[in-house]
């Protein structure tokens, strides 16, 4: 896996986290969005998908509400932003999709002459006890729009009380890695109030790499009270996962788009 941010990391933990959530199967869900002039086959897909994923919440009896991101990068290309953006800005607050599967896909014609695209999913449901502590906060500063290829990261981390913090980056294609903690920064308790800069060791540097003439990546911050240990192999799919089995009134998230411009 080509990675981005250089930092030869792969961390596998042992531990599953505490305070898993109820989760709720729900089969046979469907999603449907039109075909138009401004919208590619991809993109209704995944706008079906994601009404799939709504009615699946709607399903297992949980009520809406939106949750946003801060989400930087601004010219970025708009297909791969609306992917990654819908899984961070989405339905959150009582409940989360936390894995799927498309079991059907198809093309038609409706009875008003508009092509559309529908999907059906299976999806497993995690139904939250309680809602976000919105006392539990960081603040995160330093991290820029754009990178040239070759520039370092660096950014100061300051969280209002104390917790744990895991760093998850990914691309375009959704190349997943954990940033930290790593075998030269390791997992600890961050104290409240008291600001740390990344890198923390001197033995590591978070340098930006791309093989195309622009590309954008992401970056998560998943601040907890306790320590969740990642537990399954480092991809997207199980971020996600990891992350919504964690309930709200236990974790801060902060989502951070950058664009890496390549050299000439």
């Amino acid at each position: 896996m080509k990675k981005n941010m250089l930092i030869q990391i792969v961390i596998f933990c042992l531990i599953t986290p505490l305070f898993a959530q109820k989760e709720i199967k729900v089969k046979g869900i469907e999603g449907s969005y039109i075909i138009s002039q401004d919208i590619t086959p991809k993109q209704a897909k995944e706008k079906a998908l994601e009404e799939a994923k709504k009615n699946a919440l709607r399903e297992a009896g949980i009520s809406e509400n939106i949750s946003s991101t801060n989400v930087l990068a601004t010219d970025a290309d708009k297909e791969d932003m609306e992917q990654v953006f819908n899984e961070f800005s989405s339905v959150e607050i009582n409940g989360k999709v936390i894995d799927w599967e498309i079991i059907s896909e198809e093309k038609y014609e409706d009875q008003y002459g508009n092509f559309v695209v529908k999907v059906v999913i299976n999806a497993d449901v995690v139904k939250y006890r309680k809602e976000q502590d919105k006392s539990f906060r960081f603040k995160v500063e330093g991290v820029d729009e754009y990178y040239l290829e070759g520039d370092k990261m660096h950014f100061n981390f300051l969280p209002f009380k104390p917790g744990y913090l895991k760093l998850f980056y990914f691309d375009a294609d959704l190349n997943c890695d954990i940033i930290f903690p790593n075998p030269y920064e390791k997992n600890r308790l961050f104290e409240a109030n008291d600001t740390t800069a990344f890198p923390v060791s001197h033995m590591i540097e978070y340098e930006m790499t791309t093989e195309k003439e622009k590309e954008i990546n992401h970056m998560v911050f998943v601040f907890t009270k306790k320590d969740f240990p990642f537990t399954e192999e480092v991809n997207y799919k199980n971020l996600l996962r990891w992350l919504y089995t964690i309930s709200p009134d236990q974790r801060a998230v902060q989502y951070f788009s950058y664009i890496i411009k390549g050299n000439d």
